[in-house]
C-alpha cells in the first residue's frame, strides 16, 4: 500500500508550502518559566490560529545559537541565551486530499534561558505561558500544533544535549578553490 508520504517527493511544486524544493531548516525554542512553557499563537500559515513553540526559519549564514536568540527576541521581545540543542525532528506534512499543500521541515529543538524582559506580543502573534494541564487541554481541543505538543513532551524536560559543531571556512575562488578552516567549534 502506498502512503501519502511515499508520494510526497512527487507532490507538484505548486502544492508545496512556499514552493519548497528542499526541507526548510527551522529552529523551535523551548522557553520555560518554572513549570510553564511559552507559546505563540500563529497569525500566519502554516498552522495559522494554533498555539506553537516560538521559532522560525534559519537564515543563510547564521549560527544555530544566533538563530535561537534572534527568533525569540523577534517573536517575544525576550532577551535569552542559548543553552543546548535538545533534538532534531524531520517533519514531513503530507496532504490528505487533492488540493491541500504539503511541507517538509528540519526542526532544530533548542533550549534557551531568558535573561531579561517580559514576553509580549510582537508582529508574529500573541504569546502566553502554559502549564502541563493547559497544554494537554490545548492538545485535546486541537488548538496547538500537534508536532509542537509532542516536542514539548519529549524534549521539554530533557537534559540530554546533542553535540554539534559550527564550522567556519574561508573559501578562496569559490567551493572548488583552496579553503581554510577558521574555526571548528564543538557546542
Amino acid at each position: 500500500m502506498i502512503s501519502h508520504f511515499d508520494t510526497l517527493p512527487q507532490l507538484p511544486i505548486g502544492r508545496r508550502w512556499r514552493s519548497q524544493l528542499n526541507p526548510m531548516p527551522s529552529m523551535l525554542a523551548l522557553i520555560r518559566r518554572g513549570e510553564k512553557m511559552l507559546l505563540i499563537k500563529r497569525l500566519q500559515p502554516p498552522y495559522q490560529g494554533k498555539w506553537a513553540l516560538v521559532g522560525g526559519k534559519w537564515d543563510f549564514g547564521e549560527a544555530l545559537d544566533a538563530v535561537a536568540v534572534r527568533e525569540v527576541k523577534e517573536e517575544t521581545g525576550l532577551d535569552c541565551d542559548f543553552v543546548a540543542l535538545r533534538g532534531i525532528v524531520n517533519e514531513r506534512v503530507a496532504p490528505d486530499d487533492d488540493v491541500s499543500e504539503g511541507g517538509h521541515y528540519l526542526l532544530f529543538i533548542c533550549d534557551v534561558v531568558v535573561r531579561n524582559g517580559m514576553a509580549q506580543e510582537q508582529a508574529e502573534g500573541p504569546v502566553a505561558w502554559f502549564d502541563a494541564r493547559e497544554l494537554a487541554r490545548l492538545h485535546a481541543e486541537d488548538a496547538i500544533v500537534p508536532t509542537d505538543y509532542v516536542i514539548i513532551e519529549r524534549f521539554g524536560s530533557s537534559e540530554k544535549r546533542i553535540r554539534y559543531s559550527e564550522a567556519t571556512v574561508l573559501s578562496r575562488n569559490g567551493p572548488s578553490g583552496d579553503s581554510e578552516i577558521i574555526a571548528f567549534d564543538e557546542r
